[in-house]
């Protein structure tokens, strides 16, 4: 006879309940996910590789290596803490297919948009190695989260019943590797260990999401405050041990985009934070909620015409905060709209919502 998991090993008090948080959490991290396909906010000396020796800290690299870059992250972990919540492996293959085919489609789409079909063709590398990583991308897209999405999930899945030491020992090792990642792509000069979009600096996400479901919510509190100061240290390790001109051939910048352990300590004081609210958001928060996926889906699409229009208002540096503002504020609209009154007409619902 097999043994059952304890009280304490269970991962869900209640499965019943809604979590009010994660819709709010949706709603902003959804709007990140925009910002940073925008280019950032304010970028910094550090996103120039002819400046980033001359950078010193800024407040707007705290909004986009803390905020914005928080949102996948963060969408793995909410994730990850749902698949442990439910308990059950039914639908998990069929959501599995379902993510891996918003991968594929919403991949193909872009680059015929931005290349057309003979363009997108020519893309598709020829040697297996890259021919692998290209398909891991998402076919150089945003889209590579849904590639690594559903293996996450199914990590979460299989490890939802392990022992409380198991849990602990595997965070403190995934975390490790996270946190070897950059040292190793520095001292062997392989930015590849960095690259964005491969799965290494999320390996931690799973364990940690079924140590943020089993906690009570009366230790949430001193969960949370024990995570931001974590968070603190871990990310003054960023800046001081992290920083090379190698992380500009896997991102944006010469940090290295995902592969940090502080966004791990800031993504789950983030979902701790949401696990506690128990009153629902309001009308327009759950509004971005539901249509977060789509957001995240079109917002690729909108951005090129959006930059367009905007280029040609002539700014100048003085408004170049507006241009961004404004910028943002188009892209919503355009793929709210989108998601409300043209998409349910022309996809099956399960491509963006």
């Amino acid at each position: 006879m097999s043994k059952q998991p304890s009280a304490i090993e269970a991962p869900i008090p209640d499965h019943a309940a809604h979590l009010h948080g994660f819709d709010g959490l949706r709603a902003l991290l959804s709007v990140c996910v925009v910002g940073v396909h925008l280019g950032f906010l304010y970028p910094s000396k550090i996103f120039s590789r002819a400046t980033w020796q001359e950078h010193t800290f800024v407040p707007s690299d705290a909004v986009n290596f803390y905020l914005l870059l928080l949102a996948v992250p963060a969408f793995y972990l909410m994730s990850c803490m749902l698949v442990v919540r439910k308990d059950t492996a039914d639908g998990m293959w069929a959501k599995t297919g379902r993510l891996l085919l918003l991968g594929l489609f919403w991949s193909f789409l872009l680059n015929l948009y931005y290349f057309g079909i003979v363009g997108a063709l020519k893309a598709i590398p020829r040697a297996p190695v890259a021919f692998v990583l290209y398909v891991v991308s998402g076919f150089n897209t945003p889209y590579y989260f849904f590639i690594w999405l559903p293996v996450l999930m199914l990590i979460s899945h299989g490890v939802r019943y392990w022992s409380k030491t198991s849990i602990l020992l595997s965070i403190l090792a995934s975390v490790a590797i996270v946190s070897l990642l950059p040292l190793a792509a520095m001292r062997w000069d392989a930015p590849a260990l960095a690259l964005y979009y491969l799965p290494l600096p999320f390996l931690p996400y799973p364990f940690v999401a079924v140590a943020c479901m089993r906690l009570p919510l009366r230790r949430a509190p001193a969960a949370c405050g024990l995570l931001v100061a974590l968070g603190a240290i871990l990310s003054l390790l960023d800046w001081h041990v992290y920083k090379s001109p190698i992380f500009f051939e896997s991102g944006s910048s010469a940090l290295p985009t995902y592969a940090r352990p502080s966004l791990i300590a800031w993504s789950a004081a983030a979902v701790i934070l949401a696990k506690c609210v128990q009153n629902p958001m309001p009308d327009f928060v759950r509004f971005m909620s539901a249509n977060s996926l789509a957001l995240y889906c079109l917002h690729p699409f909108a951005i090129l015409p959006v930059k367009a229009i905007t280029r040609r208002m002539h700014w100048g540096s003085e408004l170049i905060w507006l241009e961004i503002w404004v910028q943002l504020l188009l892209v919503l609209a355009i793929c709210y709209a989108l998601s409300v009154v043209l998409l349910p007409k022309i996809l099956r619902k399960e491509l963006f919502r």
